[in-house]
């Protein structure tokens, strides 16, 4: 499996987790942004919101979807939440991109891309060291292709 298969099935499986519709868009969006298809299933899943709403069983695409922010949720705490993660402040980044610029951050600290850096990146994202090392020099081809 490439990276951006990876990517596209890890959004997958947290919507088959949680049910949020919003793991079901990134799905979609991922598999668009990379060119690849989404798995059967997430079309699925999105027919049957479309059709909750458009029967109006659902009053709105949220409920449709199964989209809602938790009780007492706050604008202003989320946006502060996110600006301090590890990717660089951007909502919906992929665990992909995030684990790149990860490594290019340790990197520029001065880690060298060895074993010890591949396996710090595997336990900060749950991956094995060598899907870390994979993922990175994938993303790493394409960035320096499209710098040419």
């Amino acid at each position: 499996m490439t990276a951006f298969e990876d990517d596209v099935q890890d959004a997958f499986e947290r919507f088959e987790e949680t049910g949020n519709g919003l793991d079901l868009l990134r799905t979609l969006m991922r598999a668009a942004q990379y060119g690849i298809p989404a798995p059967y299933e997430a079309y699925w899943a999105l027919r049957e919101a479309l059709e909750r709403y458009e029967s109006a069983e659902s009053r709105t695409l949220d409920d449709a979807l199964k989209v809602s922010r938790p009780a007492r949720w706050n604008q202003s705490a989320e946006k502060e939440r996110i600006g301090r993660g590890k990717c660089h402040g951007i909502p919906g980044m992929s665990r992909i991109s995030c684990l790149w610029y990860r490594a290019r951050a340790l990197h520029a600290e001065g880690m060298k891309k060895d074993d010890a850096l591949w396996e710090t990146l595997a336990d900060e994202f749950h991956v094995s060291a060598g899907r870390a090392k994979q993922w990175f020099y994938e993303i790493e081809a394409i960035t320096k292709a499209s710098d040419k």
